[in-house]
């Protein structure tokens, strides 16, 4: 997906559609993988865009209330790189 070509409502609806293991596809749709083109100035775009959006009851994290709608990226994008290091810690454990 290019979401360089993409307005902000456009993205924060896409991302807000997202059912289900939504923080993985954020998260992959945030750092370009999978073929997502998302430059690094336009997630700084975005991000300011979310400064001002207030996440609503259907916020895209989903589990909690946050004050903006950059205060749930920041937290799916978190939530997710603990996640990754956590698991990256455990195949360390078992190569010994």
């Amino acid at each position: 997906m290019n979401f360089d070509k993409m307005t902000n409502e456009e993205i924060f609806k896409y991302f807000e559609s997202i059912t289900s293991d939504t923080s993985r596809t954020i998260t992959d749709c945030w750092n370009q993988k999978n073929g997502n083109i998302f430059s690094i100035e336009r997630r700084k775009q975005y991000a300011e865009f979310l400064k001002n959006k207030p996440c609503t009851t259907q916020s895209i994290l989903k589990k909690k209330k946050s004050a903006t709608g950059l205060d749930d990226l920041t937290n799916i994008l978190r939530a997710q790189a603990v996640q990754d290091f956590y698991a990256n810690e455990r195949e360390l454990i078992k190569e010994g």
